[in-house]
């Protein structure tokens, strides 16, 4: 459904739908993975990185979410 939105170029709707899933689904990684790219492309990358640390805690080795959590390190001007 996401991927259908992006193609769609709807912005507000695949952040709603983004959260609805990880709200229903807390442990959905691709949900959460989903939502840390859209808060990091908002320049939101403290909300970027929290969403990470949640799907990092379910997949310790996910290549996505190991470039987002250094993206958002990046920005925010931490190390690691």
């Amino acid at each position: 459904m996401i991927s259908l939105l992006n193609k769609k170029n709807q912005p507000d709707k695949k952040e709603q739908i983004a959260e609805m899933l990880t709200n229903n689904c807390p442990k959905n990684v691709d949900a959460l993975i989903y939502l840390a790219q859209y808060k990091g492309d908002e320049n939101d990358y403290q909300a970027s990185f929290d969403l990470v640390k949640q799907a990092l805690e379910l997949e310790p080795n996910n290549p996505d979410a190991l470039a987002l959590k250094a993206r958002a390190l990046y920005y925010l001007g931490e190390k690691q």
